[in-house]
Order: structure tokens, then sequence, then C-alpha cells
């Protein structure tokens, strides 16, 4: 008996030195050394940041080492002395990255998503951050909308803020919707007036889009479905450019 109650207590010796060496809790969290910041990731391999992290809604972006710069330049955007990315001033900027939408709305229960190459930010975030056109190309900077049915429609709408010179991308279909729509129409409006506006429908090749935005402040992209095979249609904007 007695050497159990020996065997006892050493086992919980070390199960409590374990637990001293062993972090205390289970949450990600800021971390610093003599060599700078890095930001610690508990369950994940690495366990710190590598390239850019989303950390309390700001864009910090951490080297091969998993140190934070600052005072810097990376992917076109300024890092300031917190670490934090700042807006871009001139240059091409994302949805996602750089833009989020002000406004959506549909008919028959249409949805929207769109992501970005830099940051693979998506929006609704457990979106896809990659997407096939109907010639299977692949995106990771991309804005798709779809409606469901004859006749519904869906738009989105982003801030512009008299930021922006030029927007440009690549219209066309995603692969998984490529066969079902028979007609779609598409129009680009900025401040409330149509500037584009095109048909589409399953077997089209991908259509340029380019638009004046100088001195704008507001950019909507609309989805109507004029007629359809099956049950769901989707477009795609691909490579989407806000040009400063």
């Amino acid at each position: 008996m007695k050497n159990l109650f020996i065997k006892s207590l050493a086992s919980l010796a070390i199960v409590a030195s374990t637990m001293v060496m062993l972090p205390t809790a289970a949450h990600a969290e800021w971390r610093k050394n003599s060599v700078g910041w890095w930001y610690n990731k508990y369950f994940s391999s690495p366990s710190y940041s590598i390239g850019w992290e989303k950390i309390d809604n700001k864009l910090y972006y951490f080297d091969s080492n998993g140190y934070m710069v600052h005072d810097t330049v990376v992917d076109g955007y300024s890092i300031d002395s917190t670490g934090a990315k700042q807006s871009k001033v001139t240059g091409s900027c994302y949805w996602g990255a750089d833009l989020l939408h002000m406004d959506f709305q549909s008919s028959g229960g249409g949805s929207y998503s769109y992501a970005d190459s830099i940051f693979h930010t998506s929006n609704p975030s457990y979106s896809k951050t990659t997407i096939l056109d109907n010639l299977n190309n692949e995106y990771t900077n991309f804005l798709l909308l779809k409606a469901d049915t004859k006749n519904a429609y869906s738009y989105i709408e982003f801030p512009l803020n008299g930021q922006y010179k030029q927007f440009k991308s690549k219209l066309g279909l995603p692969k998984e919707y490529q066969e079902g729509l028979v007609d779609g129409l598409i129009k680009i409006s900025v401040d409330g007036k149509d500037v584009y506006e095109t048909n589409i429908s399953s077997g089209d090749t991908l259509k340029d889009v380019s638009i004046d935005l100088t001195g704008k402040q507001k950019v909507k992209f609309f989805f109507l479905v004029n007629e359809i095979k099956t049950y769901g249609a989707e477009i795609g904007f691909f490579n989407g450019e806000f040009i400063k």
C-alpha cells in the first residue's frame, strides 16, 4: 500500500510539471522576444502566423520566420509602425481586400460571394476562395451573383467614395453553373446610371469589362435570369480590379 501511495504521488508530480510547461489558455495571442513580435496560434501547423493574417479586424504581415513586419510595403500595401496594413493610395484594389459591399438584394433566394487573391478573404466567410470558369480557368479573385429561377434577380453594391478611376474584369459563367442559363441579363450601374449592359448564356466565352469610375460614389452589379433550364444560375466577374 505504501509503495502504491508513493507511485501515485510521483505520477501526480509528473502530470503537474507537464501542465506547467503547456500553455495555460487554448487561444491565439501576440508574443514578443528580442527579435520582434509574432502571433502564436495554438492547434495549428505551424503554430505561428506566416504571410497575411487578419487579427482583430486588422491585417498584418508575418515573414517566413513568423515575425511581424512594420514600416515597409508588402504586395503594394503600406504597413505602419504598428504592423497594420494601410489603405492603398494608388494602384489596383480588390473586393474583400479593399472594398466590402454596402448592399445586397435578391428575389427568390439569390446569393453572392466574393474573394481576393492577396489576403484570400472571402465574403461571406464560409465561401470558397477559388473558383473555375466554364473554360476551366481558375481564379482566386472573383465576384459571384446567383439567382435561382426565371425572372429572379440579384444585385450587390460597393462604395467608391470618389477614390477610384476605373474598374475592369472578365465576365463569364462559373463551371458549376455553365449548363443551366439560357438567357441572363447583366448590368453595371454607377451612381444610379446604367453604364454597362450585356446578355449571357451557356456556352458564351469570357467578356472584357471596363468601366470609368472617376469621381463616382458607388457601383452596382446586377444579374437577372430571363430564361433557365435548371434550378439556379450564376455569373462571375473574374480578376476584378478597382484602380486608384
